[in-house]
C-alpha cells in the first residue's frame, strides 16, 4: 500500500527590509503550532531577523499575543512604518 503524506504549510508575507533578509516577498514553511514557534524557526533560518523589529499579523489581524496557527494561514511580518 502506498501512503502519500501532505505536508501542511503556512505562507509568510514579508515587507520592507525583511524582504532582503528572507530573499523575497513571500516564503512558505511547514506548519508549526503557534506564532512563537514560527518566530523561533524563522530566526534560526534567517539569523538577521533576530535584530529586526516587526509586528506579526495572522490572516490580516495584528497579533500581540502568541496565536495558534492552522493550515493555510497567512502570517505577515510587518516592519515599523509611518503614514502621512
Amino acid at each position: 500500500m502506498l501512503l502519500i503524506y501532505s505536508i501542511m504549510k503556512i505562507k509568510i508575507q514579508l515587507f520592507g527590509p525583511l524582504t532582503e533578509i528572507c530573499n523575497g516577498h513571500q516564503i512558505e514553511t511547514e506548519l508549526v503550532a503557534d506564532t512563537h514557534t514560527l518566530l523561533e524557526v524563522l530566526k534560526k533560518r534567517y539569523p538577521a531577523l533576530k535584530k529586526s523589529v516587526f509586528a506579526i499579523a495572522v490572516n490580516n489581524q495584528l497579533r500581540k499575543e502568541n496565536t495558534l496557527l492552522q493550515e493555510d494561514d497567512t502570517v505577515s511580518l510587518l516592519p515599523p512604518f509611518s503614514g502621512g
